[in-house]
């Protein structure tokens, strides 16, 4: 009797353990994909990214799988909130290309897939071939028009001008959002005035003439009238010939390219960059000081100043400087800055608004000072004028002292593995005569090209400027370093031109995030010099591609969010094909240790300059493999207030670290090992 009551309570207790245990697990995300309310797995989505990578695409393949329209709308959502990862991808595109899916669901799939960086290749070129489906069109007009607004920055000018055409035509789904992408991106369809003009004296319907004229006024820079008659200009009075457009220099050097910002395709310099800053040791602050040459023109001897269109991001990002005929003009205003937002700045020589310059062309070279800086366009006028009562439309003057040359611009500069990017190379002609040609791309192994490596190009009439585009892959497991990409131009009477860059392969780090002064794998690792097997198998993971930026850099804070008083451990290993002496250059801020096989090799110190600043030695490594260990800190400063409030971060983490033969020679017998974590 005795044994049967405990038995009772056993069980009871067994029960009710079960009960718990069951009502636990109900709980979980894993449960709630599985057997959740429409209601509990749309909020399961929202969670989403705070679980680890395992569990989000766990959760998410089954979620992208439900039978709710609405669980499958905030799968996709959630998809977009952690950014790419190949398995949930490759699903969004299998829902983005099943027709028997719901239309909204597959709508909202191909809009995140458009937000990856770079597009998916399959992605790319399924909806390349449907943009111009008349059905598909018809159905998905804001897919399209996002593709049309990815494709832009990199059309040749015949889509362009397709573009336009389409935007002009009879009503359609699409057309809204191209007119709205076309004056948006306006400084992209200039060459196209000729169609709105052809379009106006056709007398369009209300809409359409509103959208014209909107178009001719942002390409001129004035309104003019409402007739096609008042806008037909005499040809020599068709532009301003004291405007050129930044992207049209020449012999443009890291780390400037061409890129699109803020709606405007300019010459840019983003944040990492570097430039020349005589408070970080001038030329020899950073590795790289963009550079690029031009010619302004003076059509008769007088007084002329310098303007140029441009958009400061920070009163740490906010002048660069240009030497015409060998005296610097320059900006360098600081506290009293316009920022964030496109203006006309004039610049100066000393206390000098205006020098006077003989009738011709006189050389200028611009310069970067600071980095996260861009420029639009820039305007030489007569003293007393502004650029407001120029033309507006840009007018090349072709100076044959100015050789054809290339540029490139890419995602970049050190691509991380697995991974595939969209390299572009820009073409400056020297002369109208040269009308097109070919492009042809050369990239190192283990890089590949995928797709053709050889582009036509055309430039239209009075463009300095074309492009050709390529995507460039470097496959995952590989040992990479750096070596020299190359573009080849040839024209059709067998003239060729050469452009070069160095591309790389980020080393495979692994990194313990930030870590407090009390946390104990900092107070292990603080006293090491070297690592061993044991000392990787616990805290360690691999540093997030997030946090890698376009300047080799690793960005601390892209990849963990703002710090302060935070120690950063980095690991990997590295193979040298040959025994030589090479140059390390490291910047860090605030400092850094870097070890090799446990002897320090190079350090940004203590209590030194900031971010931007280069630190150079020579160091000798023999053939073999070795293992690099790196020491970061991110000092224990309170963010700015008062006057530089909200103008400047002052506690950016950054890494950087190369070894070359020297400042600007890559050594290809040095390459980044993949590691077995991976």
């Amino acid at each position: 009797m005795q044994w049967s009551r405990w038995k009772w309570w056993i069980g009871a207790l067994a029960a009710v353990l079960l009960l718990v245990f069951l009502i636990r697990i109900g709980r979980t995300a894993e449960a709630i994909a599985l057997f959740g309310t429409v209601k509990q797995k749309s909020e399961l989505c929202r969670a989403v990214p705070g679980l680890g990578v395992s569990r989000q695409k766990r959760i998410l393949t089954r979620l992208l799988a439900d039978d709710s329209p609405a669980v499958r709308i905030s799968a996709i959502a959630a998809c977009g909130a952690i950014g790419s990862q190949p398995e949930l991808d490759d699903e969004l595109e299998r829902i983005l290309r099943d027709e028997s899916s719901p239309h909204d669901v597959r709508v909202r799939a191909g809009e995140v897939l458009l937000q990856r960086d770079p597009l998916r290749p399959s992605t790319e070129q399924f909806l390349k071939q449907r943009v111009h489906d008349r059905e598909f069109r018809a159905g998905f007009p804001t897919l399209v028009a996002k593709y049309v607004e990815h494709e832009l920055p990199e059309a040749t000018a015949r889509r362009r001008r397709e573009i336009v055409q389409q935007s002009l035509q009879a009503p359609s789904p699409v057309r809204p959002y191209l007119r709205a992408i076309v004056l948006n991106e306006i400084s992209l369809f200039r060459h196209s005035r000729d169609q709105f003009l052809a379009a106006l004296a056709e007398d369009p319907k209300p809409q359409s003439e509103e959208f014209i004229l909107s178009a001719l006024t942002a390409i001129d820079g004035q309104m003019r009238g409402t007739t096609a008659t008042d806008w037909t200009l005499d040809p020599s009075a068709a532009g301003d010939i004291g405007v050129v457009e930044a992207e049209w220099l020449y012999d443009i050097r890291p780390n400037y390219q061409i890129a699109t910002f803020k709606g405007t395709r300019c010459l840019m310099l983003d944040e990492g960059a570097g430039g020349f800053m005589p408070w970080l040791k001038g030329l020899n602050g950073t590795v790289d000081i963009g550079t690029a040459r031009f010619s302004l023109f003076a059509p008769s001897d007088g007084h002329y100043q310098l303007w140029s269109r441009v958009y400061l991001s920070d009163k740490c990002g906010n002048s660069f400087r240009i030497w015409v005929d060998g005296k610097q003009l320059a900006n360098f205003l600081n506290w009293h800055s316009i920022l964030d937002r496109w203006h006309w700045l004039p610049l100066r020589y000393g206390n000098s608004s205006a020098l006077y310059y003989a009738a011709g062309f006189h050389a200028a070279r611009l310069e970067a000072r600071e980095d996260a800086v861009y420029i639009d366009k820039f305007a030489f006028l007569p003293a007393g004028k502004k650029p407001g009562d120029a033309a507006g439309r840009p007018v090349a003057r072709w100076d044959p002292s100015l050789r054809t040359s290339i540029s490139f611009a890419v995602d970049r500069q050190a691509q991380s593995r697995g991974t595939t990017q969209r390299v572009v190379a820009w073409v400056r002609r020297n002369s109208p005569a040269l009308e097109g040609g070919t492009v042809q791309l050369d990239v190192p192994l283990p890089f590949r090209i995928e797709g053709p490596s050889t582009k036509a190009v055309e430039f239209e009439k009075g463009d300095p400027l074309a492009m050709a585009s390529f995507r460039v892959h470097l496959p995952r497991g590989v040992s990479v370093g750096e070596d020299v990409m190359r573009a080849t131009y040839s024209d059709a009477n067998g003239e060729r031109f050469e452009g070069r860059m160095i591309l790389g392969g980020q080393y495979d780090w692994l990194c313990t995030g930030p870590l407090s002064p009390e946390d104990p794998l900092h107070k292990r690792l603080g006293k090491k010099a070297n690592l061993d097997d044991a000392s990787l198998r616990t805290g360690w993971r691999p540093y997030p591609e997030r946090g890698y930026d376009r300047y080799r850099r690793l960005d601390m804070e892209q990849a963990y969010g703002q710090l302060r008083n935070k120690f950063i451990y980095l690991y990997c290993d590295i193979e040298v094909t040959r025994e030589d002496d090479y140059l390390a250059l490291l910047t860090a801020d605030d400092t850094a240790t870097v070890f090799i096989d446990g002897s320090p090799a190079i350090a940004q110190p203590a209590n030194g300059p900031a971010e931007g600043r280069l630190v150079m030695k020579r160091i000798h490594l023999t053939a073999g493999r070795h293992r690099l260990f790196v020491r970061l800190y991110q000092a224990d400063f309170a963010d700015p207030v008062g006057i530089n409030r909200d103008r400047h971060n002052w506690n950016h983490c950054a890494f950087k670290f190369l070894l070359r033969k020297d400042r600007h020679t890559p050594a290809a017998s040095i390459r980044g090992l993949p590691h077995k974590m991976h």
